[in-house]
């Protein structure tokens, strides 16, 4: 009974570490849309070591704890919503990965590699912030850009003021490209 027990164990064990591989092998590109995946991955090992009566691996405890704790930090960490330096200060700032990872060849088991951060308060807020960040300079560009759209669309209506036999182009509706550049501007705001 104690050698089946032993073999029951092993096997979990390589189940474990085959299925902790198969995450670790997908690219964040693809995996950060489907954390579900991880969610469901601590789930089942959690109960599964729940249920052993005897001796749990330390290890593995402690590792589905980080997992389960770096989780929410994880969300923020949005391919759509992250630019190259904000990867830069995520990635080589905060979790201290080398300067060669960067989003593009960046695999789940890098952030894996990193999970004593990452599953920390301090991080889950330097995610947040970031991603807050993100979302501001995203609203401020779309802006800059509809200014710009508008900047090189609009065209000024003007009318010939003769004075003295000088013919002088005076703008028209001064007021109203006004109220539209004020409108624009309080967008940045």
């Amino acid at each position: 009974a104690e050698v089946k027990l032993v073999q029951q164990r092993s096997h979990h064990l390589l189940e474990y570490s085959l299925s902790l591989d198969e995450l670790r092998n997908k690219k964040w590109t693809s995996f950060q849309s489907n954390l579900s995946d991880l969610d469901d991955f601590v789930y089942k090992w959690s109960h599964v070591v729940k249920d052993w009566d005897d001796i749990v691996p330390d290890p593995i405890v402690h590792q589905l704890k980080l997992l389960e704790s770096s989780i929410p930090a994880l969300r923020h960490c949005r391919v759509d919503l992250f630019r190259e330096d904000h990867w830069v200060e995520l990635l080589q700032g905060k979790l201290r990965l080398p300067g060669s990872i960067r989003v593009d060849n960046l695999y789940f088991s890098h952030f894996i590699q990193s999970l004593e951060i990452l599953a920390t308060p301090d991080a889950l807020k330097f995610t947040e912030t970031l991603a807050e960040k993100c979302r501001g300079e995203v609203i401020v560009r779309e802006t800059l850009n509809e200014f710009i759209a508008w900047y090189q669309t609009y065209e000024i209506d003007f009318y010939d003021h003769t004075y003295e036999g000088r013919n002088t182009p005076l703008i028209q509706n001064w007021k109203q490209i006004f109220i539209e550049i004020n409108d624009k501007q309080n967008l940045l705001s």
